[in-house]
């Protein structure tokens, strides 16, 4: 639960395990990579955490796909040709749709 994490120094939320919880402070507003920004090696890391089959991560890390090469792929083509089932696929989508929501939001509250 959440105060076991803070007694231990951690901040995180049961809630959002899938999805990198954004703790604020560093020089770019501390967050943790953007969607642009995942390197090949962060986008495997992220795909495990979503329980994607080993299959399909296994290609995204032979072919080098990052988190931005897979917010460019339709439903179709994260089925064909990276191995996801549709819900898989669905999942990948919906969750680049939000870390790109979510980094949207963070670059208005910095411009203003």
């Amino acid at each position: 639960n959440r105060e076991w994490g803070e007694a231990r120094g951690q901040e995180f939320d049961l809630k959002h395990v899938l999805k990198p919880h954004k703790t604020g402070g560093g020089a770019q507003g501390g967050g943790g990579p953007t969607v642009n920004d995942m390197t090949v090696e962060d986008t495997v890391q992220w795909l495990k955490q979503l329980q994607i089959d080993d299959s399909a991560v296994e290609v995204a890390a032979k072919e080098k796909l990052t988190c931005k090469d897979l917010s460019l792929l339709s439903l179709e083509e994260l089925q064909e040709d990276v191995g996801l089932s549709k819900l898989q696929a669905k999942k990948v989508v919906n969750r680049l749709k939000e870390m790109q929501e979510e980094e949207g939001t963070e670059g208005e509250k910095e411009g203003a």
